[in-house]
């Protein structure tokens, strides 16, 4: 995994393209919805174990996901 911050994320597009509403995706990841919400708002991003736990979720790479710093 990228060792750098991320910035963004494509987690709301890649959840509402599998038709899941925040509740489901939080209970797919054992998070909590305001989490998700944050995470999608980029309020703040998620640790790298929910980072690892989203990309295998969707089966993409990281940086298909995530927008890091550089």
């Amino acid at each position: 995994m990228n060792l750098k911050k991320i910035t963004s994320n494509r987690l709301l597009e890649l959840r509402c393209g599998q038709g899941l509403n925040q509740a489901a995706i939080a209970e797919l990841l054992t998070a909590d919805v305001s989490s998700v919400s944050a995470w999608e708002n980029n309020k703040y991003q998620p640790s790298p174990r929910y980072a690892g736990l989203i990309k295998t979720y969707f089966g993409l790479p990281y940086e298909e996901i995530f927008t890091f710093s550089t």
